[in-house]
């Protein structure tokens, strides 16, 4: 009997030790799939930025040509010297086609950017509110390319009074 009771006590104590030992492999499994599962998200949160990121490359490729020719078209606008003189007839020119008095021109100091100058001016017209317009246009879509940082308008003897702060660019040289 006393066997028995032995025999019944190591088959107790190796089936609680199996039971044990299944439970410790359920846990490290479980935690092992917590990981992977952690691992997977952050595959797949790659996989969709890579994804995205492909996309827009695509969409830039496709867009290319267009770009180019805008390239091409802007760098036709930007000279390689400041060409102040040509600045000032050009919107002297302007203005008298667009019907506008040109009151004056002030060029600012030539502030140096990354491959490119800009030179601020301060402008004055006066005349009519449609003539602006037209100027506006000529600008926009002239030879030069003109950036329009401030335009004020007031009113002077019954005439629209014109103030525009901008800025045109020139290529400046590469030292070497």
């Amino acid at each position: 009997m006393r066997k028995k009771n032995q025999l019944q006590f190591i088959v107790i104590v190796l089936f609680i030790l199996g039971i044990a030992s299944f439970g410790y492999l359920i846990v490290k499994e479980t935690l092992h799939t917590g990981v992977k599962t952690a691992e997977i998200l952050n595959i797949k949160t790659i996989l969709a930025d890579r994804q995205a990121l492909l996309k827009r490359m695509q969409h830039a490729r496709e867009r290319t040509p267009d770009m180019e020719a805008h390239l091409e078209e802007l760098q036709l606008m930007i000279p390689g010297n400041p060409q102040q003189e040509q600045i000032l007839t050009g919107l002297q020119r302007s203005a008298e086609e667009a019907s506008l008095v040109f009151g004056s021109v002030q060029f600012g100091e030539h502030i140096r950017e990354d491959g490119y100058a800009a030179i601020p001016m301060k402008l004055s017209f006066q005349g009519e509110y449609k003539s602006f317009l037209k100027l506006l246009n000529r600008l926009m879509h002239g030879e030069r390319l003109y950036r329009i940082d401030e335009i004020n308008l007031g009113s002077v003897d019954g005439s629209l009074s014109i103030e525009i702060t901008a800025s045109v660019f020139y290529k400046e040289k590469v030292k070497e």
